[in-house]
């Protein structure tokens, strides 16, 4: 049984509910990509739903192609893709949502599926009942890309030094570099990473660290000291204490948990 584009929707909803947002549902009837008639009205349709939003904002467009056009609208208002607009789209379809601005998207381990769907088939085949409810298999994460590469605070500065620090976990960072790269004062920058993010910015370091860490480590290809050295931990020694310290496991355990949380 394959899950509708409704269920996703108001489960994309109710989650993001969860998380104490508003979300809202928009829907448009498919039709033929080679239709021009099909396209003027998708693209009233994409203008009408922006017409009803006001940046920042953030959208989870099922179709990528869809949500191509959806960028398209956006820079025809001036919109900033991601800063006034992130997106997300469904369904990594390489030849769309890798051109810039590269679409971020979730990794939906379709390999999964299509081994779960060869096992159900060979037991089924086997005379085994069919089962009583639908087999979902969660997606992998999801596949970061320039779509979402920002960070929605309100202070510019501290959204420039987080995009910063972002991009060079994997380099020596201290406070004084950062406050030099976003021309401010070491003193400001502390200021302003205390009032806006409630911690000082040598934290906000070691909390992005670990939270690439965690992410890398969902790759299961990747060696354990390849993510210490790009995350910036520098050695296996230090990582594997960041995260007994953290979750009272090590990265290999961490990551076997993963993996068998998202077997299931």
């Amino acid at each position: 049984m394959r899950v509708t584009p409704n269920e996703i929707g108001q489960a994309y909803a109710t989650c993001v509910a969860e998380e104490g947002h508003k979300c809202e549902i928009y829907g448009h009837e498919s039709g033929s990509y080679d239709n021009r008639k099909y396209w003027s009205v998708l693209t009233n349709f994409l203008d009408a739903v922006l017409d009803s939003q006001a940046p920042p904002t953030a959208v989870f467009c099922l179709i990528p192609w869809v949500a191509r056009l959806l960028i398209a609208r956006c820079n025809n208002r001036g919109w900033r893709v991601p800063q006034d607009m992130a997106l997300v789209s469904l369904d990594n379809l390489k030849s769309v949502v890798e051109l810039p601005p590269q679409i971020t998207c979730v990794d939906s381990q379709y390999d999964r599926i299509g081994y779960e769907a060869a096992a159900l088939l060979d037991r089924l085949m086997n005379g085994e009942p069919s089962p009583l409810a639908p087999m979902l298999v969660p997606p992998k994460g999801m596949i970061a890309r320039e779509s979402t590469d920002f960070f929605a605070v309100e202070d510019e500065v501290v959204a420039h030094a987080l995009h910063y620090i972002s991009k060079h976990l994997d380099e020596s960072l201290s406070i004084d570099l950062i406050a030099r790269k976003v021309a401010v004062s070491p003193r400001s920058l502390q200021r302003r990473f205390d009032s806006v993010l409630g911690r000082p910015v040598s934290d906000e370091i070691r909390r992005l660290r670990f939270a690439l860490a965690k992410r890398l480590l969902g790759e299961k290809d990747l060696q354990i000291g390849h993510i210490a050295r790009v995350t910036g931990f520098n050695s296996p020694v230090t990582m594997n204490q960041v995260f007994q310290r953290e979750l009272g496991m090590s990265p290999r355990a961490y990551r076997k948990k993963l993996m068998g949380d998202r077997a299931r």
